[in-house]
């Protein structure tokens, strides 16, 4: 993700149940220990479609973000942004990503789930507008860590 992106992220971001501020999504392009990955329609260069924001503490790393663009949900692309983030959190030394989903968010749940997640705690009241419970989620990314999946049986 860079600078030039902004406004095609911030589109998507509109359409989410908990969207980010610009304040927000250019902070974290200046963060150093973030990752942030766009997925484009087609060829590179084309239409943002998606996108995710990661933060590394090594070996660990927790996703802050993931959202599709509204016409394009439920076609594989999170599950494309999450498995190549997975991937290159990998390749970096992390072992485990972490990250927070809404109680009843249930698609998300779900497709985390599918992807190898696992709640490991919950924040009581920790979302408002709506008021919902945080779940803490947990998934291993590397050989020799416990429970390691591959990435869902792509290589």
């Amino acid at each position: 993700m860079a600078e030039g992106d902004l406004d095609a992220v911030l589109a998507i971001e509109r359409t989410t149940l908990s969207p980010w501020s610009r304040e927000m999504v250019a902070a974290e392009l200046r963060c150093a220990d973030g990752m942030r990955l766009v997925a484009e329609d087609g060829q590179a260069g084309g239409p943002i479609v998606g996108w995710c924001a990661a933060r590394l503490v090594a070996p660990e790393a927790e996703l802050l973000k993931i959202a599709v663009a509204e016409e394009r949900r439920r076609q594989g692309i999170g599950a494309a942004l999450l498995c190549h983030l997975c991937r290159v959190l990998g390749d970096a030394a992390i072992d485990e990503l972490f990250l927070e989903v809404r109680g009843r968010n249930n698609p998300a749940l779900a497709f985390y789930g599918r992807y190898g997640f696992t709640e490991i705690g919950r924040r009581p009241g920790y979302y408002s507008e709506p008021k919902d419970d945080a779940l803490l989620l947990r998934r291993h990314l590397r050989q020799g860590s416990t429970n390691t999946l591959s990435c869902w049986g792509i290589s």
